[in-house]
């Protein structure tokens, strides 16, 4: 946390014992000379304080704090033009409410607090000043742990224009109330034009209260600018509103290489939300927490192209997978960890894999339990129509659940089964573990290099006699 001058050295006084959260300010409060501005040189920031309780806009100077601004906005139009590199702090030093009427400049500065403070954004339209593709780039910074970020509005296009912009949020809670009827809106809207640049974006909240888009990012330039984004979220609680994507990408160009953590998601109003809608071939990596579809049903997925998905010890309830599968375009996916309890659901992964090239990964994934609301529902209920199409692998899996575990849909599909998998279900002679959707024609070949435990397979034969279900070797039942 950036602290002023005589805060720091008050914590180096005779007989102090400076904590680890006292170091970290002293080193946050100063510019390290490989970091400096966002062109790389070493710039010393300049503070100007603001104070709600004592604070002047009318006798404030800048770089005073015995001087303190009231306002934000008053503070914001005390600031010289921008030279493309100066950094001004913003510290914010009383507890309170802090309220921003006007677009924030597009420059570098940060807004700093170690109170409970809450910012709140009276603000229709961009909340940052738009910038253009030969602006310098800025970075625009809300260092306030404890604070509340809070926003009511109804213009569809009120959001972070993150344009040329490197946004870093570290939040205890952040509040969006989206009232208008159009569903194309979001918090932060990363629309890049033609630079040449590759910059990173890193937000931390602990809980982001919503019925609006989080992240929207979109781009019409060559695949030679990118954004790198780093997100953390401690609880994400979904308020009523119009149906829409937590995290939303473009598919058109390149965008995001992304790091993205949710540990909980809920979803309390009464529409469907979908978690991911990424689309572009860059890659992410996705750490998903416990998941509750609570008024409906959350997708986690409603389309994604390159990532590695890991679940985190989770619990889903009235969750599925995806919403539509066709969205999804050539890459590949991998996804792992453990998922604690898999409830209320008839059926948790349903999917085609439309182009050739894809590949998608089950690799150490574990489902503790899985209670399907019909026992005759799959797990996994595949799609692969033909031999040039992607390919799907499952590598030292184990599953266990009330249901049946795994069917294929086309006609010539090929799963192929690594290290040990297990499949601990509800299948039996009847209702098949392992099935084929259509068990007249072709065949379901599962290519097992490893070892398969599971219940049961569908032992028939289709009419030409040969089995329907097909597996290699190395196949135990229960």
């Amino acid at each position: 946390m950036i602290q002023d001058k005589n805060t720091l050295k008050s914590y180096f006084e005779i007989g102090d014992f400076p904590t680890e959260a006292q170091f970290a300010d002293l080193i946050d409060s100063f510019v390290h000379i490989e970091e400096g501005n966002t062109n790389g040189n070493a710039v010393s920031p300049k503070t100007i304080f603001i104070n709600t309780l004592d604070g002047d806009d009318i006798t404030a100077t800048t770089e005073s704090s015995s001087k303190p601004f009231k306002t934000i906005d008053a503070a914001l139009e005390a600031l010289p033009a921008w030279d493309g590199e100066d950094h001004w702090v913003l510290v914010l030093i009383s507890a309170g409410t802090y309220i921003i009427t006007k677009a924030i400049p597009r420059r570098n500065i940060t807004f700093s607090s170690s109170q409970k403070v809450s910012i709140n954004i009276q603000q229709e339209g961009n909340i940052t000043q738009k910038g253009h593709n030969t602006s310098p780039l800025a970075r625009i910074t809300f260092d306030i742990p404890f604070g509340t970020y809070t926003h009511t509005f109804s213009n569809k296009e009120t959001f972070f224009w993150s344009q040329r912009i490197s946004l870093h949020l570290n939040f205890d809670r952040i509040q969006l109330n989206y009232t208008g009827n159009e569903n194309y809106t979001s918090f932060a809207y990363f629309n890049l034009g033609a630079g040449y640049q590759s910059y990173g974006s890193i937000m931390k909240i602990n809980v982001v209260e919503t019925n609006i888009a989080f992240f929207y990012g979109r781009k019409f330039s060559p695949d030679t600018e990118n954004v790198r984004l780093q997100v953390e979220i401690g609880r994400v609680i979904i308020k009523q509103g119009n149906e829409f994507a937590f995290f939303r990408e473009d598919y058109r160009y390149d965008l995001v290489e992304a790091a993205i953590k949710v540990h909980s998601f809920i979803n309390e109003s009464s529409n469907y939300v979908n978690m991911f809608l990424v689309t572009s071939t860059s890659k992410k990596n996705i750490y998903i927490g416990n998941v509750i579809g609570q008024g409906n049903a959350v997708f986690l997925f409603s389309g994604i192209s390159n990532g590695f998905i890991t679940f985190l010890n989770s619990e889903l309830s009235n969750t599925y997978f995806a919403r539509s599968w066709t969205t999804w375009t050539p890459g590949y996916r991998q996804f792992a960890g453990t998922i604690l309890k898999y409830k209320d659901t008839n059926g948790a992964v349903v999917q085609t894999t439309s182009h050739a090239g894809s590949t998608v990964y089950f690799k150490n994934l574990f489902i503790k339990e899985f209670n399907a609301n019909n026992s005759n529902a799959w797990i996994f209920d595949l799609w692969q129509n033909s031999d040039a199409r992607g390919q799907w692998i499952f590598e030292n899996c184990h599953f266990v659940s009330n249901c049946r575990t795994l069917r294929n849909g086309g006609s010539t599909d090929r799963i192929k089964l690594v290290g040990i998998n297990v499949f601990d279900d509800a299948g039996d002679t009847t209702n098949y573990s392992i099935d084929k959707r259509s068990p007249n024609t072709g065949q379901f070949q599962l290519l097992n290099e490893g070892i398969l435990k599971t219940k049961t397979i569908r032992n028939t034969a289709n009419s030409d006699g040969n089995p329907a279900v097909l597996v290699t070797s190395n196949l135990t039942t229960f």
